[in-house]
């Protein structure tokens, strides 16, 4: 698996898959997410007012993306309410992910999680726990 460390914008990311985090408590959506909605026509935020899409915890969205933007495929992946919002989760978070993204098989993977001042997490320290995450789940598959 390749994962892909870039200050380039979501949408042009040379990927098979964009992994977008969002909040369930945070409307409209902001940053990446917010980028992709636009991009798809405000297509996510109908979803999220239908509650066929809700942020919730862990809640995984796979929806293709229509060559409006680079990747081929793009995960929704829920991150609950905004508070709770911290690098213990997201360790947790990452270890889901990496199990779920063996299982459909891609190689080449783009993450985008928010990260601006007012969350109150770091970029560098994000990274370090996915990759914590990713390191959990590929402990969990040894024998």
């Amino acid at each position: 698996m390749e994962i892909i460390l870039s200050k380039e914008k979501v949408d042009v990311q040379e990927c098979d898959v964009l992994v977008v985090g969002f909040f369930s408590d945070e409307r409209p959506l902001k940053g990446s997410s917010g980028w992709v909605d636009w991009r798809f026509n405000g297509m996510l935020s109908q979803l999220l007012m239908e509650n066929k899409l809700t942020g919730d915890w862990m809640e995984t969205t796979l929806m293709p993306s229509q060559e409006r933007i680079l990747p081929r495929m793009i995960l929704l992946l829920g991150l609950g309410d905004v508070k709770r919002y911290c690098y213990l989760r997201l360790r947790e978070l990452a270890s889901y992910l990496f199990k779920t993204l063996k299982k459909l098989g891609w190689i080449n993977v783009c993450l985008s999680f928010p990260y601006v001042e007012s969350y109150h997490v770091d970029c560098r320290k994000i990274m370090e726990s996915l990759i914590e995450g990713f390191s959990d789940g590929l402990k969990e598959q040894e024998p």
